[in-house]
C-alpha cells in the first residue's frame, strides 16, 4: 500500500497506508468464510506486516504478504481471482 507519509500529530496531511493495509486484511480474511463454497477447503493466512520504521511518524508505505493453502487447484485459481478483485 502506497500512502503520503506525515508526522503523526498532523495526519490531515497525508494519506495512511496502515489505515488501508488494515481494511484489505480484514476483507482478505473473510474471502474463505464468506465468498467460498463451505465445502471447499481452504485456508488464507496473513503472515507479515510491514510499515515505517518510528512511532511517530505515518508512513508512506506499508507492505503484507501471506499464504494461501488449499488442494484443489481450481478453488487456489478462485481464492486468486477473488484476492485481486477485494
Amino acid at each position: 500500500m502506497t500512502g503520503v507519509g506525515t508526522h503523526a500529530s498532523a495526519p490531515q496531511n497525508g494519506e495512511d497506508p496502515i489505515a488501508a493495509l488494515g481494511y484489505e486484511i480484514t476483507e482478505l480474511q473473510s474471502l474463505i468464510s464468506r465468498k467460498l463454497d463451505p465445502f471447499k477447503a481452504a485456508v488464507l493466512s496473513i503472515t507479515h506486516l510491514s510499515a515505517g520504521n518510528t512511532w511517530n511518524v505515518i508512513p508512506s508505505n506499508a507492505f503484507f504478504e501471506g499464504t494461501v493453502r488449499t488442494a484443489d487447484k481450481n478453488v487456489r485459481q478462485e481464492i486468486k481471482n477473488l484476492f485481486l478483485n477485494c
